[in-house]
């Protein structure tokens, strides 16, 4: 059976689904979805995570319908964007990093002379970007237990078996790991 909206562009689509066409959302969802997948895996290396970001980046997309909708644009880069924010959340999350727009975050920035405005996506980037040289600087084995842990979702348990350990001993590596990470990223709010 052929797709009737196949041949329609992301603004046609949009322009169907504000006049009611439920369908015509499905359609440019489902026109995007692989893409959107197929980068969230290549920025978390974790089928679970991707599959977890390429969720919530649909979402946020339907949530942030109107602002896209309005420039009669393509999604894909608008997706793209929002793939890239999800995954850079996810990953904040995950280390315990504060996040840049956070009121706490905003308040202690206006303290110290920073203006909180649309260049937060940019520190956002140079957080993650320093995230990822901590990463790259560590030692091997507390590199590898990162890895193992946040980027391919595995347990400590799991983990240990992995490695070849005891619990007990990665269970030690971690908290060392994440001292660790502390002090190299604590510019950035990490706790």
């Amino acid at each position: 059976m052929e797709d009737p909206y196949a041949g329609l562009s992301d603004s046609n689509l949009a322009a169907r689904f504000d006049r009611g066409e439920g369908e015509a959302l499905n359609a440019l969802c489902r026109r995007h979805y692989h893409a959107v997948f197929r980068f969230a895996y290549h920025l978390t290396q974790n089928l679970p995570e991707a599959e977890d970001c390429t969720q919530e980046t649909f979402a946020r997309f339907i949530r942030s319908w109107s602002r896209w909708n309005e420039r009669g644009r393509g999604a894909g880069p608008w997706l793209t964007t929002i793939v890239r924010n999800v995954v850079v959340d996810h990953w904040q999350k995950q280390l315990g990093l504060t996040k840049l727009n956070d009121p706490v975050f905003a308040d202690a920035a206006g303290k110290a002379g920073v203006s909180q405005s649309p260049d937060s996506d940019t520190l956002e980037r140079e957080c993650l970007a320093a995230v990822e040289e901590a990463l790259r600087t560590m030692d091997p084995p507390c590199r590898e237990l990162i890895e193992l842990l946040f980027r391919k979702g595995l347990t400590q348990k799991e983990a240990a078996e992995k490695l070849g350990d005891s619990h007990e001993a990665v269970k030690k590596r971690y908290q060392r790991c994440l001292k660790r990470l502390q002090a190299d990223l604590g510019e950035w709010g990490v706790k």
